[in-house]
């Protein structure tokens, strides 16, 4: 039987660092099919993923498996436990994706026999900003009541999130080999199992209307010091109605930049991998027009995607 391991968390969270240290420690030779998905066309985590041996990455882009892609989910999970008969599927969604709507998604497959669920995890990282998380705060406990088990990067203070009285064992320790092999992988095997999981969902107020995304496909080369201005004057621009950007950028000389972007902190990369330029946006009463001006008068002519 497949073991199924969903790994969510808030925008910049850390789920993408979580699951390169989870494939380097804890899967060494096994057919493990990691499926990503994200708002936008640009598939920046797939690109960031660090690559093991009997791996297989695939995506799902352009959308939220947990609402608007969730038949899209089942469909190709289908596909895949047949064509590719892999031992382990980890699936990373969106960080605004609610967890509550992905079990609901793989649920008959649990009841056919063809997958067990494990964790479910959810990734937390420090808190962004009260404002940032007064406005997405539904999404986050969807992600923390529904989880398995709870992982906090390390330097994240528990009482941050309040999650004392949380059923889920919770894992606050660093991320090293030795952690992982002795304490975390048993807990993630040993957590609750989808029955349990599914009757004690707790579906809140998911606040997801008013979300938008676009992907912005530039033409040109940037230094670092155009990249990083770029951030800063979006930053002044937008505050909190943009809640994240990452992407690459074609990088003066070759190459490419790797940029990622939260209201709290940006960071700007270099990235030798082969990818095209593209930047996924997310916000919230953010009107595609505004977008378009900002980043044609900042960084000229480009392809738009919504």
């Amino acid at each position: 039987m497949t073991e199924v391991m969903i790994v969510s968390g808030f925008l910049g969270a850390g789920k993408t660092t979580f699951i390169n240290r989870f494939l380097e420690y804890g899967l060494a030779g096994t057919r493990c099919l990691l499926i990503e998905n994200d708002f936008g066309d640009t598939g920046v985590d797939a690109a960031l993923m660090e690559r093991t041996e009997g791996l297989v990455i695939s995506e799902i882009n352009s959308g939220c498996v947990c609402c608007s892609l969730a038949g899209n989910l089942q469909t190709y999970i289908r596909e895949a436990l047949k064509e590719l008969e892999p031992e382990r599927i980890i699936l990373e969604p969106s960080g605004v994706a609610g967890l509550s709507g992905i079990l609901r998604s793989l649920k008959p497959f649990v009841q056919e026999g063809m997958i067990r669920l494990e964790g479910p995890v959810t990734v937390l990282g420090p808190p962004r900003t009260r404002a940032y998380l007064s406005r997405f705060g539904g999404i986050l406990r969807d992600q923390m009541e529904n989880a398995g088990v709870l992982v906090l990067r390390p330097g994240t203070d528990p009482a941050a999130y309040s999650i004392s009285g949380q059923r889920a064992p919770v894992f606050s320790l660093d991320w090293t080999r030795e952690n992982f092999e002795h304490m975390l992988l048993p807990l993630i095997r040993g957590g609750q199992g989808m029955a349990e999981i599914i009757s004690e969902m707790t579906v809140g107020d998911i606040k997801t209307a008013g979300l938008a995304y676009y992907t912005l496909c530039p033409d040109r080369t940037y230094t670092a010091k155009e990249a990083e201005e770029i951030l800063y004057r979006l930053r002044r621009a937008f505050g909190l109605k943009l809640l994240r950007l990452k992407g690459f950028l074609s990088r003066t000389g070759g190459g490419l930049w790797h940029v990622e972007y939260t209201v709290s902190g940006q960071e700007i990369l270099e990235f030798e991998g082969s990818r095209n330029a593209g930047i996924n946006i997310i916000g919230r009463g953010i009107q595609r027009e505004q977008i378009e001006r900002f980043f044609y008068r900042e960084m000229g002519p480009m392809r738009i995607r919504v």
